[in-house]
């Protein structure tokens, strides 16, 4: 495996690029080699206790198999361009209980996500997985981890994280999200 990534930019453009070349050797399922490389483009505006961020990006993945089996392409290709916006505030408010203050935050999130249609059934599957739901998927551009499979998908995430930090130390002691994906 080998691994090449960056950011190149300024406070308001910024350039991802990540790029990952994989050999499979292995004694069971599909072997070969994967190249996947994202490409992405962002603005980034930000304002104190807000952000927007729109993005494009290109993602392209090839493979080449080993041995592929009769009528099947030993080379496969898929690209596909990927849109999203990212939004959120953060609000502050200051409240004194007894002889402590506490910040209580209040952050309400929108990520928007396009990925078109493409039929991938022909691609093998080397490592990719769809994991279960939980707080940490509800804010993902993609649907599986690992680069095989790229669900199509025109969603939006949208949820409200609350904290509550010990004014006098900054220890967070509460934490709550809730959020949906549509």
């Amino acid at each position: 495996q080998i691994v090449f990534g960056g950011r190149w930019g300024g406070r308001l453009v910024t350039l991802d690029s990540s790029t990952e070349l994989v050999n499979f050797d292995r004694n069971v399922g599909t072997t070969g080699w994967r190249l996947d490389s994202t490409q992405e483009l962002s603005l980034k505006f930000t304002r104190p206790g807000m952000f927007l961020t729109p993005a494009v990006a290109v993602r392209q993945t090839n493979y080449w198999v080993d041995d592929p089996l009769p009528g099947e392409d030993e080379m496969l290709t898929r690209g596909l361009p990927i849109g999203s916006l990212d939004m959120g505030l953060k609000l502050e408010r200051e409240k004194t209980r007894g002889n402590r203050s506490w910040v209580q935050t209040l952050e309400p999130r929108l990520l928007y996500v396009r990925v078109p249609f493409e039929d991938q059934s022909n691609l093998p599957v080397f490592d990719t997985i769809l994991p279960d739901f939980n707080l940490v998927q509800l804010f993902r551009k993609y649907q599986f981890v690992g680069p095989d499979r790229i669900a199509d998908t025109d969603q939006l995430s949208f949820g409200v994280t609350t904290r509550l930090v010990d004014a006098a130390n900054g220890r967070e002691r509460l934490t709550a999200t809730l959020g949906q994906t549509r």
